[in-house]
């Protein structure tokens, strides 16, 4: 989330340092992501994208370290932060910062004090990290009540203002956490009609605003711009997207609702069952194997032989299939679900 601070008089606001708001601390053992084996907890590291989440693990990795509770802010040396609802395992080779607060915090102050710390980013570089003892001293301006203390149901009012679909009164995040014991796994080509993107060489496409072009890219759900129609290149929508090759991006998937025109080294699956919903859940737990591919070992080829596990539901015969419903109701349960 980039910062809100919109329509705001500071003028009398007060300032706080972050260790008057928050215990601030770093993580113990010093595991890295491609040392742990995959599982559904995230491990937080620096970083601008997905809260800062690169892989989810299940704890055990080559070396050890404990388990973070929830509702902390993480912010990573270049003063990217997030709000870490879930448990979360965190690196500490990484020097992200965990801050724990001092007295209990909704979600919506948890994302105000984020905000806040992002908007001091400009300060902070490779050649000027900020570390413990920097983000300790921080100074953040906060509206404040009579007594000097920072004016918290004021910032509740505010960001439900802003973000209406965030609850103003939670003090924990939901519990969306999804027991996995009585999943299946399933190959991907039993579950998808399997296609490649049909465009060969960019340089054939020209710039406009009809059709998206995607290409093998991890930001962004992977589009690269607009351009004009051609026929012959058009994919359908409603389609998993494998990034099946480039350095950084191969072992990516994403959801794509609507038709686009997709470079060859994407693979793209359909299935009659997906929809925004299944598809973006889908999309995560196939996303789960991307520390198994690089730039030298592609994924090009292979997408069909690799299994995922998914919720499922033993029919009569004692075959499974995919639990649908579920994967539906689940992501529509989580938080902003329904803004999907």
């Amino acid at each position: 989330m980039e910062p809100i601070m919109l329509n705001l008089d500071t003028k009398a606001w007060s300032s706080f340092r972050i260790k008057d708001l928050f215990e601030v601390s770093l993580a113990d053992g010093d595991i890295k992501e491609k040392e742990c084996e995959l599982g559904n907890i995230p491990l937080v590291s620096s970083g601008e994208t997905n809260n800062g989440i690169v892989t989810y693990t299940n704890g055990i990795c080559a070396k050890p370290s404990t388990i973070i509770a929830g509702n902390k802010i993480t912010v990573d040396m270049f003063g990217n932060a997030y709000f870490q609802p879930d448990d979360f395992y965190c690196v500490s080779h990484g020097r992200v910062n965990i801050l724990t607060p001092r007295n209990p915090l909704t979600t919506n102050q948890f994302l105000f004090i984020c905000s806040l710390i992002k908007l001091e980013k400009y300060r902070f570089s490779y050649g000027r990290a900020l570390y413990s003892n920097g983000i300790k001293e921080l100074t953040l301006k906060l509206p404040t009540v009579e007594n000097g203390s920072p004016d918290w149901k004021g910032i509740d009012e505010y960001m439900q203002s802003v973000f209406p679909f965030i609850p103003s009164t939670q003090n924990s995040s939901k519990n969306h956490k999804i027991n996995i014991k009585n999943w299946h796994n399933f190959q991907i080509s039993s579950l998808f009609n399997l296609e490649n993107g049909k465009v060969s060489q960019a340089g054939t496409l020209e710039i406009g605003n009809d059709l998206f072009y995607l290409g093998a890219k991890k930001d962004n759900n992977g589009l690269m711009g607009k351009c004009i129609r051609i026929d012959k290149m058009v994919s359908k929508g409603n389609c998993l997207v494998f990034i099946c090759d480039g350095q950084g991006s191969v072992g990516y998937v994403n959801y794509m609702d609507q038709e686009f025109m997709g470079t060859v080294n994407l693979t793209l699956g359909y299935n009659p069952n997906l929809n925004p919903y299944t598809g973006l859940f889908i999309a995560t737990v196939a996303s789960l194997e991307r520390p198994r591919y690089s730039y030298g070992r592609k994924w090009r080829g292979n997408v069909g032989s690799t299994r995922i596990k998914l919720p499922a539901i033993k029919k009569a015969n004692g075959d499974y299939e995919p639990d649908w419903q579920f994967m539906e109701n689940y992501i529509k349960s989580l938080p902003y679900g329904d803004c999907i």
